[in-house]
This record gives C-alpha cells, structure tokens and sequence, in this order.
C-alpha cells in the first residue's frame, strides 16, 4: 500500500480509538470492554511508528514535549483561570475545583508545568503525561541497547516486560498506580514497533478470514471481561498477562474494523480518519462538549441547573450516551473545522510510519 494509504490506515485506527474513549466515557452500558483495550491501542499505535533516530535526547524531548506537554499545559492553564467562571456556572463542582485564588493558582501552574493538574473537564490528560514518559523510557531502553544488533529486541521486550510487571506490583502494593502506568507504556510501544517490524499489519489486512478473526478477537474481549477490568489511569491491569492479552486482541479487533470501513464505507471512512487527525483534539474538549447534552436534559427535565456539574454524563441511560458520543466527537471536530488545523494541538505519530 502507498505512503498515503498506509497513512490514513493509521488515522484511521486512531479515529476509532479516540472514537471508543469517547463512547466509554459517555455511559454506555458496555464500557467496561472498552476499558479493556481502549488506551492501549494508541500507545500501540505510538510503539507502530516509532523509529529510532540519531538526533540528540535534548531534541529528542523537544520534539515529543510540544505535542504533548504544550497542550497539557495551556489547557490547564486555561481552566484554572476560568474556574470562578465555570463555577458560577455550574460547570464543574467546587469539589473538583476550589475557587481561584492566587494561592490556587500557583499549585495549578507547578501542576501544570509538571506534567499533571488535569482533572474532570480535563480528565483524559493523564493520556499525555503518560505517553510522555513511556516513550522517554523506551528511548533511554534502546539507546541503551543501541549497539547490540542480534536479538536486540529480544532483550527490549524482556526489560519492557520487567517493567510491566514492576508497575503492577508497585500498584498492588501501594493500593494506586497513577503514576506508575508509565511502566505499563514501554511493552505495548514495544509490541507496536514489532507488528510493524514483522509486517503483521499487511498480513492481516484485506484478507479472507479478517473479519472472521475480528469477530473472534471480540468474543475473546468480551469473555475476558468476565474476569476482570482495566483503567490503565490508575494501572488497574489484573495482571500482565490478562493485559497483554487484551491489548492484544483490541489492536487487532480494531486493525480488522478499519480495514473493513476503509474498503467498504466511504463517508465514514473519510469522517472516521478526520477524527483521528484531530484525535488530540477530541481527547481535550470531550468531556466540556458533554456539559451540552447535560444542559438539554436540564432544559427538557425540568431539573436544577447545579445538575450542570454532573461528571461525566448526568442521565446515560434510554440512548443519551448516544446523544453524549455525538456531541464528543461531534462539536470538537467542528471547532476543528471552523478554526483549522491548529499546529499545538496536533498529534502527528504518522509522520515515521510514511
């Protein structure tokens, strides 16, 4: 396949990425085998089109901190002054955010500065910081390793899986892994860099038996979820083995369903690759477009406009997730649209995988 195709297939497994964090988010009654695979997809997608470069760690960072600590930070910035705003508006609850205050707004910049200080509008920006230091530490890992040619990544995925099971222990001793999901990170960028290193990807497209295989792939997700649940946030990951197994099987369920719509759906396929150009995008704004949906069933119930906090959703059931996925891919890739491709808020992992 072409450069270009080879590009939009990338976009397109993205888009269905971002498009599953938001269908997860909204209350649908299934999420719980979303949550299995969801994230982990695109760091994944991340491992998929990462290659090794001789540049230096200083550009190195430079390069992975703009598309990722920049939005992290203007966005926190942007929230924390706006908070007496918000409140007023019942936006978000006084519990989630105190009101502003020079103090307030001190802790929110160090926050912000290192890597954290999202949370309820800005609940998907752990993604960031996350993906940050993964990628930092598989860099450093085959640097480290970078003159060893004969079964280097033999080598990788061992320390990779070392750290899986590292992250794990530590949350399961400390009771909380927030921070010690970026452990999580290394063996699935890891497990991206040798799908596209064998070529399973072309393997696996376009062939007699994907959709056969796609379908297994997802009764096997939902048979796992029989057994436990994952929220890659806080490192909840049962084991590594159960993780490994269900990133692995939601990579390929989704490479198989953006191989189908790529071949057969037009309109979708086009619409489903704009989301995952603008997947960034959607993961900062999904959450605030909810507040619309909220607010027309506030208008329609007759309820009190402190409902207006609810988070994420305030009534899911009777189809309003579908309502609340509409509006979280909808009004961002609208904005999108309306203010064009905005250079901070792209996320361009497709550039190493023309």
């Amino acid at each position: 396949m072409g450069g270009g195709g080879h590009s939009n297939f990338i976009d397109m497994l993205k888009g269905i990425g971002i498009g599953l964090v938001v269908i997860g988010h909204s209350g649908f009654a299934y999420s719980n085998i979303i949550y299995l695979f969801h994230m982990a997809l695109f760091f994944i997608v991340s491992g998929y089109c990462y290659k090794e470069k001789k540049i230096s760690m200083g550009s190195w960072a430079k390069k992975k901190l703009k598309p990722l600590w920049i939005p992290n930070f203007v966005s926190v910035l942007i929230v924390c002054l706006m908070t007496n705003v918000l409140l007023s508006l019942h936006i978000v609850s006084v519990d989630a955010y105190p009101p502003f205050t020079l103090k307030n707004f001190i802790v929110c910049v160090i926050k912000a500065f290192l890597f954290s200080g999202g949370s309820q509008l800005l609940g998907a920006n752990w993604f960031f910081r996350t993906l940050f230091w993964g990628l930092l530490l598989y860099e450093i890992t085959n640097r480290l390793l970078l003159r060893l040619n004969k079964n280097k990544w033999v080598l990788v995925f061992t320390i990779c899986l070392v750290f899986l099971m590292a992250g794990w222990g530590f949350t399961r001793q400390l009771g909380h892994g927030m921070y010690f999901n970026l452990l999580s990170v290394p063996i699935l960028l890891e497990m991206g860099r040798f799908i596209r290193s064998k070529d399973l990807i072309n393997r696996y497209k376009n062939k007699r038996y994907t959709v056969a295989c796609s379908f297994c792939f997802f009764v096997g997700l939902v048979i796992l979820s029989k057994f436990g649940s994952i929220t890659m946030n806080y490192n909840v990951i049962v084991n590594p083995l159960f993780f490994l197994a269900c990133s692995s099987l939601g990579f390929f369920l989704c490479a198989g369903i953006a191989d189908f719509v790529l071949r057969h759906s037009g309109k979708i396929g086009v619409f489903t690759i704009y989301m995952g150009k603008n997947s960034l995008i959607i993961m900062l704004l999904h959450f605030i477009s909810f507040k619309v949906i909220t607010l027309l069933q506030i208008v329609l119930s007759g309820d009190s406009i402190e409902k207006l906090t609810s988070y994420p959703v305030y009534v899911s059931s009777n189809g309003w997730w579908i309502a609340y996925s509409i509006a979280g891919i909808g009004i961002p890739c609208l904005l999108a649209m309306l203010w064009g491709k905005l250079s901070l808020l792209s996320w361009d992992t497709n550039k190493d995988c023309r």
